[in-house]
């Protein structure tokens, strides 16, 4: 057994995905979306090999340099993790610590798939836990949709119905940075930090939604933008990915309208399950409004280890005070160097 890297994976990695993962995460086409949306990161798949050549196990992953520390995550804003035959994980990490050295991470992040869970705790990663809400749409018609709604449910989508909101897919690139100000207005409102640069949508819509792989759809009153959402498409799921709204529309329930909408182009799509993907485990507000779908939830573990101690500090500290406002600006200073 070899283990190998590649940093831009090539048709024996799509091969390999297509035989062992329904993620559209795992493949080359969002290999490309990460290296146009992260501009300081370096695609690194690790695959490793039996002597014929053949992957038996991978691990793909975004080397991501902020100048004073490396992380390594598998992956970043989406699902990662091991893909293959798991038997062989424990021959994996007993040959990646070099190529960890080598190629001088400091930090591995490694998020697991909820569609095939595999634990770590063998092997001393640190464990953060979110929350994921997944339901299930496979059979359903759009009318068997909304009579399993509950009553609140479609009392909101009505709301906004009568009070003219409008469901609409993107129609131009130029139409990207009116969804990241929406996006950046619901983190500030939330309180949250921005996780995403700009660059990311742009990748999205470029790499997935003209290729029919994704869709933006914005919530629109009288021709004016007031919300928006991506979803994104694997094989037999929909994949909730982001979502943003003007603040002082949200009276008129436009996300109730944008995730009824999404679910609908699910069950057009044929897919087997609406993904609303990962919630922190304290944001019980965000899982009580995913829950309200119908959706089932589980726990989904992303596993950490500290390789480089101090420099490791210094990320600790960015996370400690990144729910701050001096914390935010420091995250978006910090953000533009590395660029």
């Amino acid at each position: 057994m070899e283990l190998h890297v590649y940093k831009k994976p090539d048709k024996k990695w799509d091969n390999f995905v297509n035989r062992n993962s329904p993620l559209i995460f795992h493949t080359r086409i969002w290999q490309r979306v990460l290296s146009k949306g992260f501009k300081n990161g370096q695609s690194l798949y690790y695959t490793l090999e039996d002597n014929s050549g053949e992957i038996v196990l991978a691990l793909p992953g975004v080397l991501l340099n902020f100048r004073l520390f490396n992380v390594f995550y598998s992956l970043p804003a989406s699902y990662g993790g091991f893909i293959g035959d798991y038997r062989y994980i424990k021959k994996f990490f007993s040959v990646w610590y070099d190529e960890i050295i080598n190629e001088e991470i400091d930090y591995i992040q490694i998020t697991e798939s909820p569609f095939r869970p595999l634990s770590l705790n063998d092997f001393s990663y640190d464990v953060i836990t979110t929350v994921v809400h997944i339901m299930r749409i496979e059979n359903l018609t759009k009318d068997k949709l909304w009579k399993g709604y509950k009553k609140t449910v479609r009392r909101m989508i009505r709301k906004a119905k009568k009070s003219n909101v409008k469901i609409s897919k993107i129609s131009s690139r130029e139409e990207v940075p009116i969804f990241y100000r929406m996006y950046l207005e619901s983190m500030k409102r939330n309180r949250a930090p921005v996780k995403y640069p700009v660059d990311l949508y742009y990748a999205i819509y470029d790499e997935l939604v003209l290729k029919n792989k994704a869709q933006i759809l914005f919530a629109k009153i009288d021709g004016n933008y007031i919300a928006g959402l991506i979803y994104i498409l694997s094989n037999g799921i929909i994949h909730y990915f982001a979502g943003g709204s003007f603040t002082k529309y949200l009276k008129l329930c436009p996300n109730d309208m944008l995730f009824h909408s999404a679910i609908e182009h699910g069950i057009e799509n044929k897919c087997r399950y609406f993904d609303f993907m990962a919630s922190p485990k304290d944001d019980t507000n965000l899982q009580r409004y995913k829950a309200k779908w119908g959706s089932k939830s589980l726990e989904l573990s992303t596993y950490t280890k500290e390789i480089n101690k101090k420099r490791c500090l210094i990320m600790k500290i960015a996370r400690y005070v990144s729910n701050t406002t001096i914390g935010r600006k420091f995250i978006e200073h910090f953000r533009k160097m590395a660029r």
